[in-house]
């Protein structure tokens, strides 16, 4: 049986701001990349035609995948207790 990468789910206030980062044209190219990587993967696309899409290898994909996976219940617990610092957040997560 192939391997099937994880499904994303991403709550609306973190996709808003994935979405906003991955059109910026201030922000540095790798945090672009990575945000549309995850957005990428909420769509239900798989590693390889993100890969392809995006343009980093599938090993990247998969790496970034898991890392917003791990990050998730992080982000979700800040924005829950204070929304405000939610964006710098996930720019700083997205800039590791």
């Amino acid at each position: 049986m192939p391997f099937v990468a994880a499904p994303v789910k991403i709550p609306e206030d973190i996709h808003h701001i994935l979405s906003k980062f991955s059109k910026s044209r201030t922000l540095p190219a790798r945090q672009v990349q990575r945000a549309k990587i995850i957005l990428l993967a909420a769509d239900g696309m798989n590693n390889m035609q993100i890969s392809t899409r995006v343009g980093p290898g599938q090993d990247s994909v998969s790496k970034w995948r898991g890392r917003f996976l791990k990050a998730l219940p992080l982000l979700q617990e800040i924005a829950e207790k204070d929304r405000s610092h939610l964006e710098d957040a996930v720019s700083s997560f997205l800039y590791k």
